[in-house]
């Protein structure tokens, strides 16, 4: 037999309950025997049963909200990802869960401002932004504009962290910015071009009067 182990048992009222037990070969009265030793641990069972349907519960979210989404540790591994994370970096999940750090998808002139904001985040939640902009390169070193929504779990030093691709946005609004300075520079130079021909009719009406 195996010690300890669980198993369940039927009690008076009718109701099972988890036993765990332990077992020790002994000589008693001379002759071999087994000192068991047995604890009801029903309550436990009950919590880990609890548990573990939460954590079902937890990831179908986590798996299901149409957003990037990682877990990251104190020690910025990335512990836990969805598909999408997978699609917008692409890597495959089973490529980076316990073995990248999230501090290895950031462009470089991005990383002191977030390793920093990493740091304090863990020392006090409220002192660093809960939401930002910063930018991601892929497995195929395309870099992409991502809006971030970070927040530390309570009782743990893990963050769960949602990301948004804007790269789309960004590129339409720095579009728009070239096409309102080209516009404006447009109306500047019409505007020149047509005040000098008026200042110069001026001057020779000005002569002609004379």
């Amino acid at each position: 037999s195996k010690s300890p182990y669980e198993y369940r048992m039927i009690a008076k009222d009718g109701g099972t309950r988890w036993i765990i037990e332990t077992v020790t070969p002994i000589l008693f009265g001379g002759e071999p025997a087994v000192l068991g030793n047995s604890m009801d641990i029903t309550e436990r069972k009950k919590i880990e049963e609890e548990l573990s349907e939460s954590e079902v519960r937890y990831r179908a979210i986590f798996e299901n909200t149409g957003t990037a989404m990682m877990i990251i540790e104190d020690d910025m591994t990335i512990s836990m990802v969805n598909d999408e994370f997978g699609e917008l970096v692409n890597y495959p999940a089973d490529k980076i869960v316990g073995k990248r750090k999230w501090t290895e998808f950031v462009v470089e002139s991005d990383l002191e401002r977030m390793m920093e904001y990493h740091r304090m985040r863990r020392m006090n939640p409220e002192s660093t932004p809960s939401s930002y902009e910063f930018r991601i390169t892929d497995g195929k070193d395309r870099v992409r504009d991502i809006f971030l929504a970070i927040s530390v779990i309570p009782g743990t030093k893990r963050s769960v962290v949602s990301l948004m691709d804007i790269t789309e946005r960004k590129e339409a609004d720095r579009k728009m910015k070239e096409a309102m300075e080209l516009k404006s520079q447009f109306i500047s130079t019409v505007s020149h071009e047509l005040r000098t021909p008026l200042t110069i009719i001026k001057e020779d009406i000005a002569i002609i009067l004379d």
